[in-house]
């Protein structure tokens, strides 16, 4: 019930569009339906079966040339025009409809699955580090005062000097997390119990907001690629007593599966295609025009149940029974297209490369930012080369968590890996 956000991926277009195909298919059924009837009482005369060819043959082809030729251009790369496309497949002002697409401020997601970091991708691991900050540098044997900081000082400069690294397509924004089996008393979130939790919340309910349940985390990610690949890095701190702890962890969104990347080679022309057309229209067409009405009665059935309002009086039953019900979301579209291999090289250490940059300069901010306020880093700096080097550290003990994206590749996973998300 709840939106995923959608990284890299238009999802307001792409609704428009499938709803333009909806009614297309529905005009293209009626039609098969109706010549269906004509070619069945014509078939009981001598002309027999070749009825039903002579008039369902032309409209498959229409239908078929029209998909391949005339709607897969639009989105080609050559000929992609995101306005014009925009215009041409408008989404329809339904709130069931507009509720349901992610909006370009959201800023809470409400998860459905283990991990809360929906749409990002696969699990890269991360590393995570307890610091006291109560004890002061020592200079020449002298010891000063620690300058106290709030957490907004340390985010803004992280944030600042990740803008300064001059990253393709950086992004940084926060963003707020709960899980679906956690919000049914928070009106905040989830004003009607049963309608869809809300997309954005104001900063001041942090304030007062239970931490067990709701988290925010700031999210830098670069799109690379033409938002092919989009590496995202999830950063949390929070002071506790008189230690800070920082958690992050980083996410791969690789690029789409190579099923939906075959448009250049559908709309060339050639004798041999329309030739293929010909004859997938003279034995598709008859067989519409016998079963359109399946399709056809099935479309009534749902408008029917869509008028009454079955599916949702069905819904609130469910959520009136079931206390525990889960309002989450556990993917986006953009993660359940993507493939699982890389399309370039060069991708594959693009990856590696901004792991590696965004590690050092956050650790770098973070033990300039603790020193410029006299606080002691000489244990984070003692374990920094062991974070870059192998990833994630808890409670003293390195543990290092991989992915392998590609034919042949071996991925190591950490046992703590979301369990339904899998390669």
């Amino acid at each position: 019930m709840a939106v995923a956000p959608e990284f890299g991926l238009d999802l307001e277009l792409i609704v428009g569009v499938c709803q333009f195909l909806e009614k297309r298919e529905t005009k293209f059924q009626t039609a098969f339906f109706l010549a269906g009837l004509v070619g069945m009482l014509l078939s009981a005369t001598p002309i027999g079966i070749l009825a039903m060819i002579i008039i369902t043959a032309p409209i498959m082809f229409i239908k078929i040339y029209n998909e391949k030729y005339d709607l897969l251009k639009n989105f080609t790369n050559r000929d992609y025009d995101r306005e014009k496309i925009r215009n041409l497949f408008p989404v329809e002002q339904k709130n069931s409809i507009i509720n349901g697409i992610p909006k370009s401020d959201q800023n809470l997601v409400v998860y459905g699955g283990f991990s809360p970091f929906v749409g990002a991708g696969f699990d890269l691991g991360g590393w995570s580090f307890a610091l006291d900050i109560s004890r002061p540098k020592s200079q020449f044997g002298k010891e000063g005062s620690v300058d106290d900081f709030d957490i907004s000082e340390l985010y803004n400069k992280i944030e600042s000097t990740c803008k300064d690294l001059n990253l393709p397509n950086l992004n940084i924004t926060d963003l707020c997390y709960a899980s679906g089996q956690d919000i049914r008393n928070d009106k905040a979130i989830l004003p009607d119990s049963i309608g869809k939790p809300v997309q954005k919340i104001d900063n001041d309910y942090f304030k007062s907001a239970d931490e067990f349940k709701v988290r925010q985390y700031k999210r830098i990610s670069v799109s690379a690629w033409g938002n092919d690949v989009i590496f995202s890095v999830f950063m949390r701190c929070v002071i506790k007593g008189k230690n800070l702890f920082v958690e992050v962890a980083r996410y791969l969104l690789p690029p789409v599966s190579g099923q939906y990347r075959k448009l250049a080679e559908a709309t060339n022309k050639s004798v041999s295609a329309i030739a293929g057309i010909t004859l997938s229209s003279l034995v598709l067409g008859p067989i519409n025009g016998y079963f359109a009405w399946i399709m056809l009665l099935g479309k009534f059935v749902e408008f029917i149940s869509q008028t009454l309002g079955l599916q949702d009086r069905k819904l609130r039953n469910e959520i009136r029974k079931n206390s525990n019900f889960n309002y989450g979301v556990i993917s986006s579209l953009r993660e359940d297209i993507s493939g699982t291999s890389y399309l370039h090289y060069f991708q594959k250490f693009d990856r590696e490369m901004y792991v590696k940059i965004l590690d050092n300069e956050i650790l770098e901010t973070l033990l300039s930012f603790l020193d410029d306020h006299n606080i002691d880093t000489s244990q984070l700096r003692e374990r920094q080369t062991t974070i870059l080097n192998n990833g994630l550290f808890v409670q003293g003990d390195v543990e290092s968590e991989s992915i392998a994206i590609g034919q042949g590749a071996k991925a190591i996973t950490n046992k703590k890996k979301n369990a339904s998300r899998k390669e």
